[in-house]
């Protein structure tokens, strides 16, 4: 409760480096500041103050890798309550995992990038094609050709899905690029309120292929 080292496994010499010259090679009845790092005192005493909670801590560990802390107080029953003895704190090497945690960062953003170019571009001719049939060929078209208006119905409604799921891709690319942004601390939660009914509706029109080449209807009940 001191702060003192009672007991300790030979593996955290190497851990921090202190095995080095015959230096740490007995920590037994040391003060844990005069060895580590200022935070990890910082930890166990904070474990020791709150003896329900766990608490966890990144410290810098030698050779320019880093350690993952998990501190809990140790309790002992006097038969009028609890009384610290003191902490017992976990130090794991986690350099290979945050290493790994990076290149998997990088890789989503790689590939949300060279995804969102080509997305641009489809999004750009659907537009593109959806105003040309828009001002030049369906003014041009026979109304009293019911065939032909059904087809020209379903083709704008096919445009648009188009052009509606391109862009839903895009906000959930841009979605996948925030999570690097999250994990670096640098993302702005921005709340709006969201229209349930405009929701279903655009789930039904990215799907609204699969059920009509069945043959099969759609009913829709959403409350207001």
């Amino acid at each position: 409760a001191e702060g003192m080292i009672t007991k300790y496994n030979p593996a955290v010499l190497k851990l921090f480096g202190l095995g080095l010259g015959g230096a740490g090679n007995a920590l037994t009845g040391r003060h844990i500041r005069l060895l580590f790092p200022a935070a990890l005192g910082d930890l166990a005493e904070s474990a020791q103050g709150d003896g329900n909670q766990v608490y966890t801590l990144e410290v810098a560990l030698s050779g320019n890798r880093i350690g993952k802390a998990v501190a809990s107080a140790i309790h002992k029953s006097d038969g009028n309550g609890n009384v610290c003895l003191g902490s017992v704190i976990l130090i794991r090497d986690i350099t290979t995992e945050k290493e790994i945690d990076a290149m998997k960062t990088d890789f989503i953003s790689t590939v949300s990038h060279e995804l969102r170019t080509p997305l641009t571009s489809v999004i750009g001719f659907a537009k593109i094609i959806q105003k040309k049939l828009t001002k030049v060929i369906f003014p041009d078209l026979d109304a009293s050709n019911t065939r032909k208006v059904r087809a020209m119905t379903q083709v704008r409604g096919n445009i648009d899905i188009i052009i509606s799921e391109g862009e839903r891709l895009t906000q959930l690319i841009n979605d996948v690029l925030d999570i690097a942004k999250m994990e670096s601390g640098k993302i702005e939660w921005k709340h709006q309120p969201v229209s349930m009914n405009e929701v279903v509706a655009q789930a039904l029109a990215s799907t609204r292929a699969l059920y009509w080449e069945k043959g099969l209807g759609m009913q829709v009940d959403v409350p207001e």
